[in-house]
């Protein structure tokens, strides 16, 4: 058996980290992305929008609500899991499903990941300490 997906699409809305009760960091969110469902008879390419829903933990969860704002463009690799639970309010079970991240690759959103890593390079440049003159090498 197989179960992996593949989804390049703009998030929903700004994305939240929350933790767990352990300390985990965990983030849910929506990304929204099209599909191809076939032709017109015009021969125009009939698309329909989806938005499916998503969990991500750790470390990544954290790098998303960093660096990652509603509108901006995402890739993930994922796998399909039913998320069952029972809802006090209406007194029913529910069921869905959840694609659980398991890579992040934050695509290129007008500049910013050249953004990011000019931040990291200054912030490497600014830890050597140079008082004494001398170059550190």
């Amino acid at each position: 058996m197989f179960n992996k997906q593949f989804y390049s699409g703009r998030l929903t809305e700004d994305p939240v980290l929350s933790h767990t009760k352990g300390g985990r960091p965990v983030c849910n969110f929506y990304i929204a992305t099209t599909y191809y469902t076939g032709e017109t008879q015009d021969g125009e390419k009939v698309e329909k929008a989806v938005f499916p829903k998503c969990v991500i933990w750790g470390k990544q969860a954290e790098i998303l609500c960093k660096y990652r704002k509603k509108g901006e463009v995402i890739f993930i690799e994922c796998h399909l899991e039913s998320d069952d639970w029972y809802d006090p309010i209406t007194k029913s079970d529910k069921k869905g499903q959840v694609h659980v991240v398991e890579r992040l690759h934050l695509e290129d959103n007008r500049g910013k990941n050249k953004q990011i890593r000019e931040e990291k390079k200054a912030a490497k440049l600014q830890e050597i300490d140079d008082s004494d003159g001398e170059l550190p090498f």
